[in-house]
């Protein structure tokens, strides 16, 4: 993956939970890349924050919400299907901003198995879509 300084440093410039969070979070997407051949997999700073960016994929973003939730966030492209397809597998699991994101609490362990397969999708996302459960 081509990694991006600036992001690294605003990763570790959070309050200390939410770093660890936010680079356990980081270090999945990565993982999930390398475990299905994703070589495209670029690390960018956009919209002011970290972002993930591959062909097959639909565009994460990870952040610190620290003004309203207080929250360690996952957005997804609201375009997508993407937050209405992980509220139809995992429903109430996860706390949800509308279809654009999922909101965790940096002071509880991160479900890195569930994380790990909504990137799966995410960074598949264009050659997922054709499948019923994410087509339009």
């Amino acid at each position: 993956m081509k990694e991006d300084r600036q992001v690294k440093l605003q990763l570790c410039a959070y309050p200390d939970k939410a770093s660890q969070q936010l680079l356990e979070i980081r270090q999945l997407i990565i993982e999930v890349a390398q475990e299905n051949k994703i070589t495209d997999l670029v690390e960018v700073f956009r919209w002011g924050q970290p972002s993930y960016i591959c062909k097959s994929g639909s565009t994460l973003r990870i952040d610190y919400a620290s003004k309203s939730q207080k929250s360690v966030v996952i957005y997804l492209n609201c375009k997508s299907r993407l937050g209405e397809v992980i509220k139809e597998i995992y429903g109430d699991f996860f706390c949800y901003e509308s279809n654009r994101a999922i909101l965790f609490n940096p002071n509880v362990e991160l479900p890195k198995a569930e994380i790990k397969q909504l990137i799966k999708m995410a960074l598949n996302y264009h050659k997922l879509k054709n499948l019923p459960l994410l087509g339009a």
